[in-house]
């Protein structure tokens, strides 16, 4: 997260995080204990307090999962022929299996996002693929490009550059051996409940979508999350 804008004085204390369109504004304890204000984005504003720590606090998160896993894990690099980008991600297959299995690729929602989708401690995608691997089912999950190990510029895409980056991900899918081709779909969160009908749309061979929070009603000259203008 990269913060710009930041003022300090007299107590008063503010950044800016042009990335996701928000801005903080509070005022510091005179002892320094704590920073107390509002963070404003999307035209709404919440209270937030920054409370000084001796330690860390240890993140409980009993959800994810512990290795060794049932089912193998290997770090792969996807191509985007048509951006010239690497895209990086994680493929858990199956280790048990009786011919070739099904295989889904996960798409991220609105933001900077790493293949486990990571936020406050939690990693939705990890604990997703997980259970979808146990059940037999072939996973895909990749940095947004510009992400952690993924090439490209995140800022100055569009949701078409994050579509083509799903169809490299369901064309990789389908060229791996023990992958049924005929049985590969989409899975997208948030945002990505936009960009996996988009992708279906390109590929007729998609078997199926799984769309989790996205939109429920027409989206014309909107604003989405990831900072583009969708235009119906």
């Amino acid at each position: 997260m990269a913060l710009a804008g930041m003022t300090n004085g007299e107590g008063a204390v503010g950044f800016a995080v042009a990335s996701v369109g928000g801005v903080f504004a509070g005022k510091l304890a005179e002892d320094g204990s704590e920073l107390a204000g509002e963070w404003s984005q999307g035209g709404g504003s919440v209270p937030v307090v920054f409370k000084r720590l001796a330690k860390a606090p240890k993140l409980g998160r009993p959800q994810d999962p512990a290795k060794p896993y049932p089912y193998r894990e290997e770090e792969v690099v996807v191509l985007n022929l048509e951006a010239g980008i690497q895209l990086a991600g994680t493929l858990t297959v199956p280790s048990k299996r009786t011919g070739r299995c099904p295989g889904v690729v996960l798409i991220t929602g609105s933001g900077p996002q790493d293949r486990d989708e990571a936020i406050m401690g939690h990693r939705p995608f990890l604990v997703l693929a997980d259970y979808l691997t146990r059940q037999g089912i072939a996973v895909l999950r990749c940095d947004d490009r510009g992400v952690g190990k993924s090439k490209g510029s995140f800022a100055s895409a569009t949701h078409e550059d994050f579509t083509r980056d799903a169809l490299a991900g369901f064309d990789y899918l389908k060229g791996r051996p023990g992958v049924d081709p005929k049985r590969i779909g989409l899975l997208g969160h948030s945002e990505g409940g936009l960009i996996a009908p988009l992708a279906a749309a390109q590929r007729p061979e998609v078997a199926f979508l799984v769309l989790i929070a996205g939109v429920g009603v027409p989206v014309r000259n909107c604003w989405c999350g990831k900072g583009r203008i969708f235009r119906g």
